[in-house]
């Protein structure tokens, strides 16, 4: 496929404007009805794509140039014999993002037409396609935010959205098509150019797949001042602005059609609407309006109300988008997608009796098959585990992100657990390799990683060194030895990087590396992360984080990483070894910071230090890592765990108790676990939750969809059901359910090899656990329980007794 699409020819026009849209078109002929068609493509910077007016589907994977991965698509379903169009709706930034550095815009395609029994054509763009600069929407519009995308700013009325009509029918019009002859004459040949040095691959991860949804659920109908507000403080003034709702007896007879018809004289106050969609989505979003004249539809959205308003303007990000409709019918879909629960319809400038026949949220998702399932008696656990299905659904996209309405970004820490997560309740590990791969494409020169793939980001140290246990996890999981090896020398040179950063003690020092950066594209500062505590970016009632050198965390992180490279050595029978590096430097740590009179790790030691301090993160990671074990692990981690009664514990977000998870797990503590989700999450639930959020109690975070807030299915996968690979790829596996844990449960999930199911339940009386296990059929287990060990292919039923 590279070398054919080494053959196709960048297509834009003549101008580069940040912030533009255009439209490219290419007319074929489809001999036969027999024929399969496909479409490979690449836009800088992201596409929407549709076949003879019908929406099919949005791209690309985030990239960094010069690597970029071309989408495929089967559009055979789509076309018929005879004539037939592919029509891209493009869209160039033209700044840094969080997704994306700016580069040169194109369209990259090759169309592909296969008649039985006879050579393909293909068809490249080039100058026989044809290119529409679309001035629908406004250039000159703000940010959402630093990390983000613009504002979209839209003008139905203008001629360009004629070209959208007939093109993608589907989405836009504004009632009568366009004719051929109108749309023609806005077309023009596109300019054409060659793009050097690419290094073109296909996906690596599952395209999106879609689902169309209607929104019907008014929550409130307000009136309010008919003053239109300036784009760029609109958020702002929406949420300050004065509101009263209708009166019931309006309500009543709004609310009982699906059509909901709005009546405003001259002078009138205007109309805003709220719509809850019952939990948060990752969508667009589509409107269908007829206006008695001309007016200005607001459409904000956010995951949160402000005293019963969509918080539009959430920490300094604006969420909405305006749209200047016509006379008529208006039919729009937004571009870009958000995260988000709640919309605000704010009409305030139309005469006459407006209907608003639909709106509508075009959910998006990695195309995967979760067949993950849980049972349980608990009420309380079962919802848990579902708002944190939702949270890991929803952050997987193209990427593994952070969320999907404040950055979108692909963190490392975060992806770490996410790629895990996704693997194992959907057998589909292509996140995780994706992830390998990004680390070897991104590594820089001086060997520090950015926190985040392809966009705007800070180097997170601690984040620097996950990749390295990224690739070890994913070889564990997968077995795939070539990706392991394709990108062993990263692993590699980040150790060595890290490596360099030892003093005469033999400990990482950060000092002389910690601070603003100025000389790095993307990169604004260098700091050690942890979690949040102490960083002032998200404020947490906790006592902070102690980063100060020599740091316990920092080496704690390095120790976790030479143990992953140790792991792939052997695995993969190299004669390589950091053995010994890694037990020295475990005894450093444990000599330096462990403080035997607190039975915990110090945050960070030196000589001017008169009090330390301790976190859970840090002591999690000793436990982890082995260098606190045995009854000492107990201790520490009962302690850390105990933050009610231990207040000088620097306590993390629910992203520190992934590690608090995996330590539980490591001493055969995996129940506490449950105990921890029932507490901790609790609040969530209480407060409205329908996905994790960044924060357990909300407070000064802004993202009520973090997939980073949801361990609790690596909990049940790894430490309830205990399920573990004796050797790379899951050939074999160990099975050591935590039984005592609750006495009825059920669960299935996914290995590379297909679905896996365990559930028991416990005969009170007999003092005995019913136990059934089904495996895919090429793994062979080993169920273990004190000390039987009973090995099975298959399927295992069996019932074994509680000694205690």
């Amino acid at each position: 496929m590279a070398d054919l699409f080494h053959k196709t020819q960048w297509i834009w026009e003549d101008k580069t404007r940040k912030n533009s849209y255009l439209g490219a078109s290419r007319l074929f002929h489809v001999p036969i009805a027999e024929c399969r068609v496909s479409l490979s493509i690449f836009v800088d910077t992201m596409y929407k794509l549709y076949v003879n007016g019908r929406f099919v589907n949005a791209g690309p994977a985030p990239f960094k140039k010069p690597v970029i991965m071309v989408d495929s698509y089967d559009i055979t379903p789509y076309i018929h014999q005879g004539e037939n169009t592919v029509f891209v709706l493009a869209h160039f930034i033209g700044l840094d993002v969080k997704f994306n550095f700016a580069d040169k815009p194109g369209i990259a395609a090759l169309i592909k037409i296969e008649p039985p029994g006879k050579e393909p054509i293909h068809i490249p763009s080039d100058k026989s396609w044809k290119v529409y600069p679309l001035s629908a929407w406004n250039e000159d519009t703000l940010k959402m935010n630093w990390a983000l995308d613009f504002i979209e700013d839209i003008r139905i009325g203008d001629p360009s959205l004629k070209v959208l009509s007939y093109y993608a029918g589907e989405d836009y019009g504004r009632g009568t098509p366009p004719s051929k002859t109108e749309v023609e004459k806005l077309g023009r040949e596109p300019k054409t150019s060659k793009y050097p040095g690419l290094n073109i691959r296909p996906r690596m991860v599952p395209l999106l797949t879609w689902k169309k949804e209607r929104v019907s659920q008014i929550k409130e109908i307000y009136r309010t001042t008919p003053e239109i507000h300036n784009l760029r403080d609109n958020s702002v003034r929406l949420l300050a602005e004065y509101t009263k709702p209708i009166y019931d007896v309006e309500k009543y007879h709004l609310f009982k059609s699906e059509r909901i018809k709005l009546e405003r004289k001259r002078g009138e106050l205007g109309y805003s609407l709220v719509y809850d969609l019952g939990r948060i989505v990752a969508a667009d979003i589509s409107f269908h309006v007829t206006s008695p004249s001309s007016a200005t539809l607001d459409i904000g959205f956010s995951e949160i109300l402000k005293d019963g308003h969509p918080d539009l303007f959430r920490l300094g990000s604006h969420y909405y988008a305006r749209i200047h409709m016509e006379k008529g019918v208006n039919r729009f879909r937004i571009f870009s997608y958000s995260g988000f629960r709640y919309l605000y319809i704010v009409l305030k400038d139309f005469e006459g009796e407006l209907t608003i026949n639909e709106i509508s949220v075009h959910n998006r998702q990695a195309d995967l098959r979760y067949i993950d399932e849980l049972e349980v008696e608990d009420r309380l656990l079962a919802n848990i585990y579902n708002i944190s299905r939702r949270s890991i659904i929803l952050n997987t996209q193209a990427n593994t992100l952070d969320c999907n309405s404040r950055e979108k970004g692909t963190y490392w820490g975060d992806s770490l657990w996410i790629a895990d997560m996704v693997g194992h309740i959907t057998g589909d590990f292509s996140h995780m390799r994706r992830l390998c791969y990004g680390a070897t494409d991104e590594l820089p020169e001086n060997g520090f990683l950015p926190s985040n793939l392809y966009g705007l980001g800070e180097v997170l140290f601690d984040y620097s060194l996950i990749p390295v246990i990224i690739m070890k996890n994913y070889f564990t999981y997968t077995k795939d030895k070539k990706t392991a090896l394709d990108n062993l020398k990263t692993a590699e040179r980040i150790i060595q990087t890290f490596r360099s950063l030892k003093d005469e003690s033999g400990l990482v020092c950060l000092k002389d590396y910690i601070g603003e950066v100025d000389n790095e594209k993307g990169i604004t500062c260098r700091i050690l992360f942890l979690d949040h505590p102490g960083t002032s970016w998200h404020c947490t009632n906790t006592t902070p984080i102690d980063r100060d050198d020599y740091n316990a965390g920092i080496n704690l992180f390095y120790l976790y990483t030479l143990q992953a490279l140790e792991y792939l050595y052997e695995n993969l029978s190299l004669e390589k070894s950091v053995t010994k590096e890694l037990e020295d430097l475990k005894s450093l740590i444990r000599d330096k910071f462990y403080m035997e009179e607190v039975g915990l790790i110090a945050d960070a030691v030196n000589e001017t230090k008169v009090q330390y301090s301790y976190s859970q993160i840090v002591n999690a990671l000793a436990v982890i890592t082995g260098v606190i074990w045995g009854k000492e692990a107990s201790f520490a981690l009962k302690t850390i765990i105990d933050t009610d009664r231990n207040t000088w514990i620097s306590k993390g977000t629910p992203y520190t108790y992934f590690y608090i998870f995996e330590a539980l797990i490591k001493s055969g503590l995996a129940a506490m676990g449950i105990e921890i989700t029932r507490k901790e999450w609790r609040i969530m639930l209480e407060r409205g939750a329908t996905t994790t959020w960044e924060g357990f109690r909300g407070e000064h975070h802004n993202s009520y969809n973090h997939a980073w807030s949801a361990p609790l299915p690596y909990l049940l996968y790894k430490g309830i059901a205990g399920v573990s690979p004796i050797e790379p790829g899951y050939g074999k596996v160990k099975i050591s359910p935590c039984l005592k844990s609750m006495p009825r449960f059920a669960y299935s999930f996914s290995l590379p090899q297909g679905k896996i199911s365990l559930s028991w339940e416990r005969i009170i009386k007999e003092k005995q656990y019913k136990v059934h296990i089904q495996l895919p059929h090429s793994v062979k287990g080993y169920f273990t329980w004190e000390d039987t060990e009973i090995p099975f292919e298959k399927e295992l039923e069996t019932t074994v007794r509680d000694k205690e």
